[in-house]
C-alpha cells in the first residue's frame, strides 16, 4: 500500500463518492440532447458542491505532501504499467476512430489558405500528436522498444553516486529511464489543442454540464501533463514532483467521475451528441486512474 495514506484515502473517498453520484445524475437527470442537466432536484447541487469540496480538499491534501517531498522516486509496478498501456491503447483506438472525419475537412468549401489551414491543424492535432502521445504512454510504461523502465527517479535533492544516472544503464538490478524532455512536452501540445477546440465547440457552457465539466477536467489535465514530462525527463523534477501531488489528485477525481458518468450512460444508450464520444470517455478515464495511481506510487528517496 502507498505511504502516503491520507492523499490515498481523500482520494479514494472521494473519486468513489463523486463517481457514484455522477452516474445516477447521468442515467436519469441528463438530457442526451445536450448534455445539461434537467431535473433531478436537489442532487445535481448536492453532486456540484461535493465535487468542489472534494477538489479543494485533494488541492490541499497533495499541497501538504508536495512539502514533504524532498526526493522522490516513484516505482512503475505492473498495475501502474498496465494503466499507462490501457490509456496509450486507448488514445490509439480513439484516434482511429476519428480518421472518419478526415473526407469532411478535406472536401470543405474554405478558400484554399483556411482549408490548407485547418487540413494541416487537423493533420497535426487528430492524427500525428495524438498517435505520438499514445505511443509514450507505451514506451513509458515499457512496452515500445528499448526501454525497460522498472523505476524512474526524480532527484528532488543531491543524486545519489550509486544509482546509473544514464537511462539505459543498469547497475545493481534497478532499471532507470529519462525520457527526452521536449518529445514528452508533446502530449501537452496536444492536450492544449484539445481542450482549445473542445472549448469552441461548446456553444452553451452551463453549471453542472457535461460540456462544463469536460472543460474543467481538460484545464486540470495541462499542468498534470506537464508535471508528468518533467518527472519523467528529470527537467525541474523537484517541482513537478510537487506539480504532480498537486495538480494529479484534482485531475484525476475528474477523470474518473465525469467520463466514467459518460460511459456508464453509453452503456445505457444515453450518448450525448455534443460533447465526449465514448472512445474519449474511455481514455480520459483511464488517465485519470493512471493520475491517481501515479501520484499514490511516489515516495520519498530512500523509502
Amino acid at each position: 500500500m502507498t505511504k502516503n495514506r491520507p492523499l490515498f484515502f481523500s482520494l479514494a473517498g472521494c473519486a468513489a463518492v463523486c463517481l457514484i453520484l455522477r452516474v445516477v445524475l447521468k442515467l436519469t437527470a441528463v438530457d442526451p440532447a445536450t448534455g445539461f442537466y434537467e431535473g433531478g432536484g436537489a442532487l445535481p447541487l448536492v453532486f456540484n458542491i461535493l465535487l468542489g469540496v472534494s477538489v479543494l480538499l485533494l488541492l490541499a491534501a497533495g499541497y501538504l505532501s508536495g512539502r514533504r517531498m524532498r526526493g522522490a522516486s516513484v516505482t512503475f509496478t505492473i498495475p501502474l504499467r498496465a494503466l499507462s498501456i490501457a490509456a496509450g491503447a486507448a488514445l490509439f483506438c480513439w484516434t482511429l476512430l476519428r480518421l472518419k472525419e478526415l473526407p469532411e475537412v478535406f472536401s470543405a468549401d474554405y478558400p484554399l489558405m483556411p482549408k490548407l489551414l485547418l487540413c494541416l491543424f487537423t493533420l497535426l492535432f487528430r492524427l500525428a500528436l495524438p498517435w505520438i502521445s499514445a505511443f509514450l504512454f507505451f514506451r513509458v510504461a515499457g512496452a515500445g522498444p528499448f526501454t525497460i523502465p522498472c523505476e524512474f527517479r526524480a532527484f528532488t535533492a543531491e543524486p545519489d553516486p550509486r544509482l546509473p544516472q544514464n537511462g539505459f544503464d543498469l547497475e545493481g538490478g534497478l532499471h532507470t529511464l529519462r525520457m527526452n524532455g521536449w518529445l514528452m512536452l508533446l502530449p501537452l501540445v496536444w492536450e492544449i489543442g484539445e481542450l482549445l477546440s473542445s472549448f469552441m465547440a461548446y456553444t452553451a457552457l452551463r453549471n453542472v454540464s457535461d460540456q462544463m465539466l469536460t472543460i474543467v477536467m481538460l484545464i486540470l489535465m495541462a499542468p498534470f501533463l506537464l508535471a508528468h514530462a518533467r518527472i519523467l525527463s528529470g527537467v525541474g523534477a523537484e517541482k513537478g514532483v510537487r506539480q504532480l501531488l498537486f495538480f494529479g489528485p484534482a485531475f484525476a477525481l475528474f477523470a474518473i467521475a465525469v467520463p466514467g458518468g459518460m460511459i456508464a450512460a453509453a452503456l445505457a444508450g444515453k450518448t450525448v451528441a455534443l460533447g465526449l464520444s465514448p472512445a474519449a470517455a474511455v481514455f480520459y478515464f483511464l488517465s485519470g486512474l493512471y493520475a491517481a495511481a501515479l501520484c499514490l506510487s511516489l515516495r520519498r528517496s530512500g523509502r
